[in-house]
């Protein structure tokens, strides 16, 4: 999960970079663009374990 929450964020500078490029003279912080930095809250083994078995399912995967 860590890995595709790297990759949203990515995908959000990437937004904002193109989308600032032609405004460039005071564009707003990365931060400010995509709302707060704070952590999320880490996941309970029992969340994690509810998330896979629900992607399981959703990829077809039998018991």
């Amino acid at each position: 999960m860590k890995g595709a929450a790297r990759r949203l964020e990515v995908e959000r500078s990437h937004v904002w970079w193109g989308a600032m490029m032609p405004h460039l003279k005071n564009p707003p912080s990365l931060a400010d663009f995509v709302g707060s930095k704070a952590k999320p809250k880490k996941q309970t083994p029992e969340e994690l374990q509810a998330m896979c078995e629900v992607l399981a399912a959703a990829w077809g995967a039998k018991r």
